[in-house]
C-alpha cells in the first residue's frame, strides 16, 4: 500500500523503468516488422531479424560477468538509460536496415542490462507486503511501453517517418531519465539504501557463476517453469508477431492494424493481467 511520499516515489519510479523498458522490445516486434514488410523484405529476414533479441536470452551471462563484478548496479542502471536515450537519437541518421539492426543489438544490450538492474531495485525498495503491487507494476509499465512503442507507434506509421520515431523515443528516454534522478536517486533515506546497494552488490560479487547456476537449480520447481513459459511463449509470440504480417499481406492499412493489434490488443492484455491478479490474490486467500 502507498503509506508516504516515499512508497509513491518508488512506485512511480518502477513504472517508468518497466515502460521504457518495453520500448525497444515493441518497436522491434511491432513497429519494425511491418516497415520492413512493406519494403519487400522476406518473412524468413524478419525472422532472422529476432536473433538481435539474443541479449536477453543471454541477460544471466551479463548479470553474472558484467553487472555483478564491475561497478554497481545503480552505476548499470544509470549508465543503461543514458546508452538507450543516445542510441535512440543516432537512429535518426540511420536510413538502411544493416545500421538500425546493429543499434538495436546495442538498444536490447542496454534493455536487458537495465532490466537486471529494475529488478535489484525493485527488491530493494519494496517493502515484503508490496511485491504485490510492484509485480502488477511491473507488468502493466512493461505492456503500457510495448503499447507506446508497438501500437501508437504503428498507428502513427503512415504520418511519421522512422526517423521522427526515433526521435520520439529518444525524447522519452530523456524525459524519463530526467524524472527518475528527481525522484529515487535523491530520496531522504538515500545514506540508508547506499549501505544496502552496497552489501547486496558484495554479496553478489562473492558468488561464483557456478554457485549462480546451483542457485537456480535448486529452486523448487524451476525446471517446470522452464516448460511452462518456453510452451506458452512460443504459442503466445508466433501468434503476435505474424498476425501483423499477414494482415499487411492482406492489404490491410497499417493504422488499422497498429490499432487493432497494438493499442486494442495490448489494452485488452493488460486487463487480463490485472483480472488474473485480481484472481490469484483472492485464491490466496482461501
Amino acid at each position: 500500500m502507498i503509506k508516504n511520499k516515499k512508497d509513491l516515489i518508488n512506485f512511480m519510479s518502477l513504472f517508468i523503468l518497466y515502460f521504457i523498458q518495453a520500448m525497444p522490445y515493441g518497436f522491434q516486434s511491432r513497429y519494425l516488422p511491418l516497415i520492413m514488410r512493406k519494403q519487400g523484405v522476406s518473412i524468413t529476414s524478419l525472422g532472422l531479424f529476432k536473433l538481435l533479441l539474443i541479449p536477453w536470452v543471454c541477460k544471466f551471462l551479463i548479470a553474472a560477468l558484467v553487472v555483478d563484478v564491475y561497478k554497481t548496479k545503480r552505476f548499470w542502471l544509470l549508465t543503461s538509460l543514458i546508452v538507450l536515450s543516445i542510441g535512440s537519437y543516432l537512429g535518426v541518421f540511420f536510413n538502411d536496415f544493416f545500421n538500425i539492426a546493429i543499434l538495436l543489438l546495442i538498444l536490447n544490450t542496454a534493455s536487458a542490462t537495465q532490466d537486471i538492474c529494475v529488478d535489484w531495485f525493485a527488491m530493494n525498495a519494496l517493502k515484503k507486503e508490496d511485491l504485490g503491487i510492484g509485480n502488477t507494476i511491473q507488468v502493466g509499465g512493461f505492456k503500457l511501453g510495448t503499447l507506446f512503442s508497438g501500437g501508437f507507434l504503428v498507428f502513427l506509421m503512415d504520418f511519421i517517418t522512422i526517423s521522427e520515431t526515433f526521435m520520439i523515443i529518444g525524447t522519452v528516454y530523456v524525459i524519463s531519465l530526467l524524472l527518475l534522478n528527481l525522484s529515487f536517486y535523491n530520496t531522504e533515506e538515500e545514506d540508508d539504501k547506499k549501505n544496502l546497494v552496497k552489501n547486496d552488490d558484495e554479496n553478489d560479487k562473492n558468488l561464483t557463476i557456478k554457485q549462480r547456476f546451483n542457485l537456480i537449480h535448486n529452486s523448487p520447481g524451476t525446471y517446470w517453469i522452464c516448460l511452462f513459459v518456453l510452451v506458452y511463449k512460443l504459442g503466445e509470440q508466433s501468434s503476435l508477431n505474424l498476425l501483423p504480417i499477414y494482415l499487411l499481406d492482406r492489404k490491410i492499412p497499417s493504422t488499422t492494424i497498429g490499432f487493432w493489434t497494438g493499442i486494442i490488443g495490448q489494452s485488452l492484455s493488460i486487463l487480463g493481467s490485472f483480472l488474473a491478479g485480481v484472481i490469484l490474490k483472492k485464491t490466496n486467500k482461501k
